[in-house]
């Protein structure tokens, strides 16, 4: 007697596979997708804090906070301004010096965050309206306009830094 052997795999078996594999590249997707999140918001808190660190050394000499970032660059306190990792969302840190006059004794830096439930968030600014040292009222309270003018989808997603 000849018996039929079969070589392979049937349709449903291949079905199946495929299947699986469609999951699993799915999920690995939007873990790898989480992880470029969660690295540029680290990106932005690093330099946010390099920013505030060449804000107060400038203060300690100067008495006074620049009134423009840029101030920093022309003086040596900083060699260049960080830019963001992710453009579309905000094409620069936001700042803003915070005081009566000429004497700015306070400040305000801020930027949009990938991640609303960044734990970082739970201990940023969120300072209150204050007059800006050019006279108009810088208000950071929290809202998605605090961050200059940026795309924030909700006011958690402004992380922000005062002294």
């Amino acid at each position: 007697m000849l018996s039929k052997r079969n070589f392979g795999f049937t349709l449903v078996e291949l079905l199946v596979v495929i299947a699986i594999l469609g999951l699993l590249s799915t999920l690995s997707f939007i873990s790898i997708d989480v992880a470029k999140k969660r690295a540029k918001d680290a990106t932005r808190l690093a330099d946010l804090k390099q920013i505030q660190l060449a804000l107060e050394l400038y203060h300690e000499e100067n008495y006074t906070y620049p009134a423009t970032l840029n101030v920093l660059l022309a003086s040596g306190f900083m060699v260049a301004l960080p830019v963001p990792p992710s453009p579309s969302l905000q094409a620069s840190y936001s700042y803003s010096a915070l005081g009566m006059g000429s004497k700015c004794d306070n400040f305000h830096l801020g930027a949009v965050m990938e991640q609303d439930d960044l734990p970082a968030l739970n201990f940023d600014a969120d300072t209150p309206a204050k007059t800006a040292c050019d006279g108009s009222v810088a208000d950071f309270d929290g809202n998605a306009s605090d961050c200059a003018s940026t795309n924030a989808s909700s006011p958690d997603v402004c992380y922000d830094i005062s002294p």
